[in-house]
């Protein structure tokens, strides 16, 4: 399932932009005939041609919102088995079960107005298998962390969490 979200994120990426450009300049056109006195009124090619903007774009974003889930998910799996070893910067971490219930309470919005600010590098090993993250302080709250995942080539945070692990 990874590798097929992979596979479609470029295209989920353009799939959210061409729709916006395409509406921005259907605006400019109704703008520019009530300016000039025309009709506003649409043609039904035109209402078609829009209902496939917002299919498009609905669809682009529903998948987007699917993936960040998922790479959410993912993580919480992971790093909630009894077996996972959980460094942070190549140190082990100090408390995992706490890490681990903050980890469950991740959320995926914020107030604006802040930036991410120092990485730490969270790498889980599991078996065989060993997954990074990112997670990057908040500038303002310092237990606000911002969680990226490399490996899924997600352009933006999956979400933030509040720990004080990490401190």
């Amino acid at each position: 399932m990874k590798d097929i979200l992979i596979s479609i994120s470029p295209w989920v990426d353009a799939g959210m932009i061409a729709p916006i450009l395409l509406l921005m300049m259907g605006l400019v056109v109704i703008v520019a005939r009530a300016a000039s006195g025309r009709k506003v009124f649409l043609a039904r090619w035109e209402w078609l041609f829009a209902l496939l903007i917002f299919s498009v774009l609905f669809l682009a974003i529903s998948v987007d919102v699917y993936r960040s889930h998922y790479a959410l998910d993912r993580m919480i799996d992971i790093v909630s088995h009894k077996e996972a070893v959980i460094k942070v910067n190549g140190e082990l971490i100090s408390d995992k079960k706490k890490f681990v219930d903050d980890l469950k309470k991740i959320y995926q919005y914020k107030n604006s107005g802040t930036s991410p600010t120092v990485s730490y590098e969270i790498s889980v090993k599991y078996g065989i298998e060993e997954h990074k993250y990112l997670f990057k302080r908040d500038s303002a709250n310092k237990n606000i962390y911002w969680i990226y995942y490399p490996d899924f080539k997600y352009q933006g945070s999956i979400g933030y969490v509040n720990t004080h692990v990490l401190n």
